[in-house]
């Protein structure tokens, strides 16, 4: 049959561990008048990058803006350094 719930499998992961999540980040749903369900990130969220400490018993704070531990620059710099280690670890042909 035809489905009716469109979802990706990373914003499925957040909102099945959303209760252990402390930062935050926004979700568009959509309702099509026939009843189907898209679910989407919004543009310019902190929703794909990685989080840090975000269990921590003392995680980063915005408690400096201008300071360099804040929780989206160390999500911005922990996903570049992962997307550079997978791409130095790719064997070439």
């Amino acid at each position: 049959g035809n489905g009716n719930i469109f979802i990706t499998d990373a914003i499925l992961a957040h909102l099945m561990t959303c209760t252990r999540s402390v930062y935050p980040w926004d979700l568009v749903i959509q309702k099509l008048p026939g009843g189907t369900l898209f679910f989407d990130k919004r543009d310019n969220s902190q929703f794909d990058y990685l989080t840090i400490n975000e269990t921590a018993h003392n995680p980063p704070t915005n408690d400096d803006p201008n300071g360099i531990n804040t929780p989206e620059r160390l999500g911005l710099e922990a996903t570049t350094i992962h997307q550079n280690f997978t791409q130095q670890i790719l064997k070439s042909k």
